[in-house]
């Protein structure tokens, strides 16, 4: 037979580029070590291989990485030996020193490669690397030799001047920079580094004269805002440095990432100074108030209203002109919170008017209407009141509606049952009770109340205990001394008086710590007073009754203890 003819170099060297393009990188390693085997000084082989080396050391673990780094490099390495005057190898050889930090390498072969360049592909490294090592004058000429080839450009004149700075030669960054500035006036980046020099050379009222300038045409101007500051007489606690910023904080035209940075920064410059709580109040109401304010810088304020020491007025005043201004275009959440201060301070009037305008704004919103109804509530506006939740409940769908907020709509519901029993209209607080608990079977309040009504009928007292032993059961209940006592009457009213005065005993020793009011506390006396009584300890009921007397404010309270007393 005949013998297969061996393959040549050229045949082995196509077939691996062949290989190559198709992505099947294996095949291509073999195919080229055979084909240096045959022919190991081959410069576009060794090349081809030394590429490869590092492509397959992208993939592999870090030991073959390493590895296959080295033996890439030295066959890049061996590559140019054999063709020097092959630019692509030289270029990439040069590369990869710059990768390894061999500066000194690195800048021998770019320099071979822009010794007559037309184009500044390989000049521009050298810039990093004549600095890299300290030669800035060569530096410098590189640059200027780029510059005879793709013209001026403000890059190269700021590469060059900091250049110029950087050897501490500021009279030719000056020189350069001016003949810059006075061939384009308007180029605010020449302008700054202009000042920036000027300030140097302890010239302050000029580069404030420059900075300024650059600020009257363009007020919002980041950097010359910065160097603007950086210039005030005194440094940042002084009152020429808190005046700028407070204007830049509160300026149209500042970037409103910039505006967050100032307004932390204003926070800082004022701590520990007598006047801090007042200009911190004045500035923030200033802020919120602002029409184009970001939504998380005015967040931002607001956030840092609440932990600040102001007095509830001032916050109230910052959460005003908030809500004034952004209501139509933001969260309900901050309305929340100003209605929330107002009704610490019974301003009950201005929290029902900002509850009803919120609605204007969020018609869909459950719990301003909650808010609103309270108001009226607590106004002794119960038809109002009533109203007003039936129109928020008009498109509130069944319970098992995911879209809405379960919760809400429960305490909205439990919300219109109490108003309903407030006018004496049982039956329709009863099924408003029901609907709240099929959104939230577990709304202890709803339950508490409902209970309680039922208790005080003397009906449905089985479901009434249900309702209220589910409530009291549950840990976090255990000193609530509201739920303990309506557990402890609905007992009483079933006849079961031993397991009432334990629940009964229990709300008495906790009610101190809920801070209850006086008419609440009259109202546990009194049950406490007729438990005992029904145990037979007339003394001890009478001491309750008495101790409910002194604490009672309601007339037929009063009354109906007076007549227990007899």
């Amino acid at each position: 037979m005949k013998q297969a003819a061996t393959p040549t170099f050229s045949q082995l060297y196509t077939q691996a580029i062949v290989e190559r393009e198709a992505g099947n990188y294996e095949d291509m390693y073999i195919l080229l070590r055979q084909a240096l085997q045959l022919h190991p000084d081959m410069p576009e082989a060794l090349y081809d291989m030394a590429k490869l080396k590092y492509t397959l050391a992208e993939t592999d673990d870090s030991l073959f990485n390493a590895h296959a780094i080295a033996e890439g490099d030295s066959l890049l390495h061996r590559a140019v030996e054999l063709a020097p005057d092959n630019a692509l190898y030289k270029r990439d050889l040069a590369r990869y020193y710059m990768r390894d930090s061999k500066y000194v390498e690195a800048t021998k072969l770019y320099k071979e490669l822009s010794d007559s360049a037309t184009t500044t592909d390989d000049l521009k490294p050298l810039v990093f690397l004549y600095t890299q090592q300290g030669a800035i004058d060569k530096a410098i000429s590189t640059i200027e030799r780029i510059e005879d080839i793709d013209g001026e450009d403000f890059s190269y004149t700021l590469r060059k001047t900091q250049l110029y700075l950087q050897q501490g030669d500021t009279a030719k960054a000056m020189a350069l920079i001016e003949q810059r500035v006075a061939a384009d006036s308007l180029d605010i980046e020449s302008k700054l580094l202009q000042a920036t020099i000027i300030t140097m050379q302890g010239d302050t009222l000029r580069a404030l004269a420059i900075t300024d300038s650059i600020l009257l045409r363009n007020p919002g101007h980041e950097i010359a805002q910065g160097m603007r500051l950086s210039l005030a007489k005194g440094g940042p606690k002084s009152e020429e440095f808190r005046h700028l910023l407070r204007h830049y904080l509160l300026l149209p035209a500042t970037d409103e990432e910039q505006r967050i940075k100032y307004f932390f920064t204003f926070i800082q410059s004022y701590e520990g100074t007598e006047e801090q709580n007042k200009t911190y109040a004045q500035v923030m109401e200033q802020l919120v108030a602002l029409p184009y304010l970001d939504s998380s810088v005015r967040a931002e304020a607001l956030r840092q209203t609440i932990l600040m020491p102001f007095s509830e007025d001032e916050k109230i005043a910052i959460f005003k002109k908030s809500v004034a201004t952004a209501q139509a275009k933001s969260s309900p959440r901050d309305l929340y919170y100003l209605i929330y201060m107002l009704g610490q301070q019974d301003r009950v009037e201005e929290t029902l008017s900002l509850a009803k305008d919120g609605i204007k704004f969020f018609p869909s919103d459950i719990t301003l209407y909650t808010l609103a109804a309270q108001g009226l509530y607590i106004l002794e506006r119960e038809d109002e009141a009533i109203a007003l939740i039936n129109e928020a409940l008009k498109n509130i769908k069944e319970p098992d509606n995911e879209d809405r907020d379960k919760a809400e709509i429960s305490d909205l519901l439990a919300l219109l049952g109490d108003l309903h029993h407030s006018l004496n209209n049982n039956e329709a607080a009863f099924q408003a009770y029901e609907r709240a608990l099929q959104y939230n079977p577990d709304n202890a309040i709803c339950r508490n109340n409902y209970a309680y009504f039922l208790a005080l009928e003397g009906r449905q007292l089985d479901r009434a205990e249900e309702l209220m032993r589910e409530v009291v059961e549950e840990k976090e209940n255990a000193t609530n001394a509201t739920y303990l006592d309506t557990y402890a009457y609905i007992l009483y009213v079933s006849g079961k008086y031993e397991q009432a005065n334990i629940y009964m005993q229990q709300a008495l020793t906790h009610m101190s710590n809920e801070g209850e009011e006086e008419g609440a506390q009259a109202t546990y006396y009194e049950h406490a007073g007729d438990i005992a009584a029904a145990l037979g300890q007339a003394e001890e009921a009478k001491a309750y009754w008495r101790k409910a007397l002194e604490l009672s404010a309601d007339e037929e309270e009063t009354s109906r203890i007076k007549g227990k007393l007899k």
